[in-house]
């Protein structure tokens, strides 16, 4: 990774990155982190995903007029049909599927709301822990008040309606 951003840097054509950042505390996420401010600080031109990182790239040496932080793709007031409002509180999770986000955590908290009372909850998203969230929504006997709806191209839809989105 060094020697392909040593040579990205030299190189003749400009070069452009995009950086959504990472979450976490091991060793490897600190070396991706180092290697990002690196990068970033020699880049022609750097696009973030919020405001936060914006400010990380040029603390780390970017120029501001070469750092764009670019919205959330979600348009909330896209021209689509909402849907029907539903008798009960429907919660909506749109992210990566890992441990840092705490998944597992909203699930347990769901199975402990009795039945009748329970929130439905749908999770957009995919990532290296749907199968243990999966086995772990099986393993609460949520199957009725739980889907997983994988990865979808248009979160706006689904939040639609909803009176609470979960997101850690």
């Amino acid at each position: 990774v060094a020697l392909s951003l040593a040579h990205l840097v030299r190189a003749a054509r400009p070069v452009v990155t995009t950086l959504h950042g990472h979450t976490g505390v091991s060793l490897r996420v600190r070396v991706y982190e180092a290697l990002e401010r690196s990068l970033a600080a020699r880049s022609h031109h750097v696009f973030t995903v919020s405001d936060a990182l914006r400010d990380f790239v040029i603390a780390s040496g970017a120029r501001p007029g070469r750092v764009t932080r670019v919205d959330n793709p979600v348009d909330l007031d896209a021209e689509t049909a909402p849907p029907p409002l539903e008798p009960r509180l429907h919660l909506v999770f749109a992210g990566r599927l890992s441990h840092e986000k705490g998944l597992d955590l909203l699930i347990k908290a769901l199975a402990r709301i009795e039945a009748p009372a329970r929130p439905r909850l749908t999770v957009l998203g995919d990532g290296p822990d749907r199968a243990p969230l999966e086995t772990l929504a099986r393993q609460l006997r949520l199957q009725r008040d739980l889907r997983f709806a994988g990865w979808v191209d248009e979160v706006a839809p689904y939040l639609r309606g909803r009176c609470v989105q979960a997101q850690r």
